[in-house]
C-alpha cells in the first residue's frame, strides 16, 4: 500500500545557532565598557551608570553564553542521534488508527494526547524539542487526518518521544 508523506524531520542544528545572539551582547557589553573607559574619562553620574549597565550585561550574557556552551554537546548528540536513527533505520515504527485521542487547550496552547497500537503520543504546538512537533501547527495534521490510518516513525530519547516521520496511508482507488 502507498503512503503519502506529512512530515519527515530533517536535521537544522538550529539549537546551536542560538548561542551567536547571545555571544553578540557579549561583544556589545565589552565594546559598551570599552568606548566609556577611553572617551569618557571625566567622571559623571551617567558614566558610572552606563559603567554599571555594560558590566551587568557583560556578566548576565557571559553566563548565559557558558550555559548554553554546556548544553552545545548534548544538543549536537541529540540531533546526531535523530539523524542516524531516521537515515539508518534505527527507529520504531508503528501503524494504525489514531485512538484515545484527546485535545486540551491551556492558556492558548494546544495540547494532544493519541495512541497508534498501544504507543502514546504527547504534542504540543509550543514543545521547543527536535522532531515533530518543532513549531509546527498540530491541529491541522493530527485533527484533520483522526480516521485515517497511519505509519509513525519515532525515537525515544531520555524517556520522551521524538517522531521521525508521519505518513498517511492512501486509501485505494476504486
Amino acid at each position: 500500500m502507498d503512503y503519502q508523506l506529512i512530515y519527515q524531520y530533517t536535521p537544522t542544528y538550529s539549537n546551536v545557532w542560538h548561542i551567536f545572539p547571545l555571544l553578540v551582547f557579549v561583544l556589545v557589553a565589552i565594546l559598551l565598557i570599552v568606548v566609556i573607559k577611553k572617551y569618557y574619562i571625566k567622571r559623571s553620574f551617567v558614566r558610572q551608570l552606563t559603567l554599571f549597565f555594560g558590566y551587568i550585561l557583560l556578566i548576565i550574557s557571559s553566563i548565559m553564553t557558558f550555559i548554553m556552551l554546556l548544553k552545545l554537546p548534548e544538543i549536537i548528540a541529540s540531533e546526531r542521534q535523530l539523524k542516524n536513527a531516521l537515515y539508518n533505520n534505527k527507529s520504531s515504527v508503528v501503524e494504525g488508527k489514531i485512538e484515545n485521542y484527546s485535545q486540551q487547550k491551556i492558556n492558548g496552547r494546544i495540547y494532544e494526547k493519541f495512541e497508534i497500537d498501544s504507543v502514546q503520543f504527547e504534542l504540543s504546538n509550543n514543545l521547543d524539542i527536535e522532531g515533530f512537533p518543532n513549531k509546527t501547527k498540530i491541529k491541522t495534521v493530527i485533527e484533520r487526518y483522526k480516521k485515517s490510518i497511519f505509519k509513525i516513525e519515532f525515537i525515544k530519547i531520555n524517556g520522551e518521544i521524538r517522531i521521525l516521520k508521519i505518513e498517511e496511508k492512501l486509501k485505494p482507488k476504486a
